[in-house]
């Protein structure tokens, strides 16, 4: 594998462009390279993941080319959720469930700790994500929209009910009006590795003006995270 040696702690704000055809696979390479250098230091890795048309496609190619089951130490959450019932087509655990765990046993789907839509009023779903939620990640997956959001923050988000790692939030602007559960800007800013999954020129180019300005309050972001350990995966 290309990328297996590569170590975690040297990554920086690093861009790494793929051919649009290898785009996915290359991306999957990648990242699964990033667990397994985490797992060498032996201590538990705790992922974030996206959900997300993009998502998808590299979630596919990790569980048709690797069996997700060999590895072991390994706590999945989720970065947001559309707060409808779990086998709503937007729903985005069951986006990964069907993609990265398709083909993983009871014991590993276990493991993914996921948000709970179906029998809990929006705050106490929020409520009760923030409660299991790690303090740190030491990996998280994103994706970016063509409006800029990232995880379910919005540049016009109405931030509901608060905690310090996962929210309630909403959006004027988007196309359907479903309530979202998502994790805060503190949640992403204190992540350890992350990687942005950007594969049309339109987000990458997003991505960079969101960096070059150092977020500047569009997404209540604190700091910069241009000095974080992001990777811009992009064609």
């Amino acid at each position: 594998m290309v990328y297996q040696n590569f170590d975690l702690k040297t990554m920086g704000h690093i861009q790494i462009s793929f051919q649009k055809e290898r785009w996915a696979s290359e991306a999957s390479a990648l990242i699964l390279s990033a667990i397994r250098s985490h797992l060498r230091g032996g201590s538990e890795c705790k992922i974030a993941l996206t959900g997300g048309v993009s998502a998808k496609k590299v979630y596919l190619e990790i569980a048709n080319n690797f069996n997700i089951n060999s590895l072991s130490n390994i706590k999945y959450y989720q970065t947001d959720e559309r707060f409808v019932p779990f086998n709503h087509p937007d729903n985005n655990s069951k986006l990964i469930l069907d993609s990265l765990f398709k083909n993983a046993n009871s014991e590993t789907r276990k493991k993914f700790y996921r948000i709970n839509t179906n029998n809990l009023s929006y705050t106490d779903a929020a409520r009760g994500y923030d409660d299991i939620y790690p303090d740190a990640l030491d990996i998280l997956i994103l994706t970016i929209g063509d409006d800029g959001h990232i995880a379910s923050i919005f540049p016009d988000s109405i931030m509901g009910h608060s905690n310090d790692k996962v929210m309630t939030t909403s959006s004027k602007s988007e196309n359907n009006s479903h309530k979202r559960i998502s994790i805060t800007p503190f949640t992403i800013f204190n992540s350890k590795h992350i990687f942005v999954l950007a594969p049309t020129n339109l987000k990458k180019n997003i991505l960079f003006r969101i960096l070059e300005s150092s977020i500047q309050g569009n997404y209540n972001l604190p700091g910069s995270l241009s000095i974080k350990g992001i990777w811009l995966l992009s064609t």
